[in-house]
């Protein structure tokens, strides 16, 4: 069961980790593609991109923190509504 207070914060989250997931890896293909040209290999295209992508999925994960928080905090308090009302 999901209401729109907690649509509300999953969209927030969503949002927040789409805005932060490109940066990095873009960079890290930006720099790959000349040094690949010129050592004529796909390796710094691997490793950069790769670092690229992690620096992206960490960022993410700290800058959008504050949103992960508050839905959890926002379940856990529904959730423990649910129970008090099962109880009674």
């Amino acid at each position: 069961m999901t209401d729109s207070k907690e649509k509300e914060l999953e969209k927030a989250v969503f949002d927040c980790v789409l805005e932060s997931s490109w940066k990095y890896c873009v960079i890290g293909l930006g720099l790959a593609v000349p040094l690949g040209v010129k050592f004529k290999s796909y390796s710094p295209l691997v490793y950069l991109g790769l670092a690229g992508t992690g620096l992206d999925l960490y960022t993410g994960y700290t800058k959008c923190e504050a949103q992960r928080l508050a839905l959890e905090a926002y379940k856990k308090g529904v959730g423990a509504e649910v129970l008090r009302q099962r109880q009674q």
